[in-house]
């Protein structure tokens, strides 16, 4: 039950319940609420926040047997895929930066794909060069394709 109250010079609200008995100042009680709402503004903004950190080095490419394998392992990377569906969002955003398009793929397809297609070459549709020297070259000139393919992947699973 909620009632207010004059009392004193000011006005109280009141919950009252059951067992419980509870009096806010309408100050209280907005502050109460600013509070909540910017915590809440702010766990909606940390996605974003994370994925303008993201770097395509958070992502190791490696080829083997079976083709590409790739391990997640930047703070800010495992953070966003810790986030989940939630950062989605965020990281198809980062999907028209060259340096972190490569990491924003990997980190969405680990996300919302159960299954993939990996080559010798190509890791669920990014092309992946592994050179003998190491260090995996990855072709910007891609990113269209990819921001493409997840507009068009994740259109279909809202429908679904």
């Amino acid at each position: 039950m909620l009632d207010a109250d004059r009392i004193g010079n000011g006005s109280v609200t009141t919950l009252s319940g059951p067992s419980r008995f509870v009096q806010f100042s309408p100050r209280q009680l907005f502050c109460v609420v600013a509070a909540v709402a910017l915590g809440f503004t702010l766990w909606l903004h940390e996605p974003y926040r994370l994925a303008r950190k993201l770097r395509n080095d958070d992502v190791e490419f490696d080829g083997g047997f079976f083709g590409l394998t790739v391990v997640v392992k930047g703070k800010i990377a495992l953070s966003l895929l810790a986030t989940g569906l939630r950062a989605t969002p965020a990281l198809v955003s980062a999907l028209d930066d060259p340096d972190t398009f490569a990491a924003a793929h990997v980190l969405l397809t680990k996300i919302c794909e159960q299954t993939y297609e990996t080559t010798g070459e190509e890791w669920n549709h990014l092309r992946v060069e592994l050179p003998a020297t190491g260090k995996a070259i990855l072709y910007p000139a891609q990113i269209p394709v990819l921001r493409s393919y997840w507009r068009q992947r994740l259109a279909t699973k809202e429908h679904h």
